[in-house]
């Protein structure tokens, strides 16, 4: 992934990237956004670039793309046609988390964005884990394969017992017998990771089954 830490600012800003400040987990907007620049400008040593709603279809991206080329201040200055555009920097949305490069085509991004918008954490997950070359799988995965969220593999074992019906079980057996019943979680939760694939986020395990 291209590496860009700083947030580019606003389109008519004459700051460097290094005289921004460091963007923060915290950003205001929440909406999968892209930070496109000119790289006719960039060799030039102007930043011209403009911030992209990613969650829209990729025409609208390109268009928005194509525009800001248009607008080059590099272009207007020298008579060159400003064509090359590269990705400096993703926002909003967990996007900023995704293994994303710098020349992912705008097809993907608006893809990408959907699944984002439409999946959240889970996708993110399995994204990170996975990586982005195959974006069929990852759709079909988080669709058709996701489980569930819970706190730890131990929660998500102590699922697995209630949905067996084991503690109504327990409840049901003769008294004289109950000591002798174990549901060993630590246990069902080591045999469920060989089973599934359970992957640590943020806040807790997402839980994909590959067979479902």
């Amino acid at each position: 992934m291209e590496s860009a830490p700083h947030q580019p600012p606003e389109e008519g800003s004459t700051q460097t990237p290094e005289q921004v400040e460091r963007r923060t987990e915290g950003s205001k907007h929440d909406t999968p956004r892209i930070y496109v620049a000119s790289l006719l400008d960039h060799t030039h040593g102007e930043l011209h670039g403009v911030w992209i709603d990613a969650n829209q279809d990729a025409d609208a991206i390109t268009a928005e793309v194509e525009a800001m080329l248009a607008r080059s201040p590099t272009g207007a200055q020298t008579g060159d046609v400003a064509e090359e555009w590269a990705i400096h920097d993703y926002e909003g949305g967990g996007f900023h988390r995704l293994p994303l490069s710098g020349q992912e085509s705008l097809a993907d991004v608006a893809r990408i964005a959907r699944l984002v918008s439409e999946y959240g954490e889970p996708f993110i997950v399995l994204a990170q884990h996975a990586g982005l070359d195959d974006l069929d799988f990852l759709e079909a995965a988080v669709r058709d394969s996701f489980v569930g969220h819970w706190p730890s593999v131990e929660a998500f074992a102590e699922h697995a017992f209630d949905d067996m019906g084991a503690p109504t079980f327990v409840q049901n057996a003769p008294a004289h017998l109950r000591p002798f019943i174990l549901l060993d979680t630590a246990r069902l939760a080591e045999q469920l990771e060989t089973e599934l694939t359970i992957l640590s986020g943020t806040d807790g395990v997402y839980v994909f089954n590959p067979s479902a």
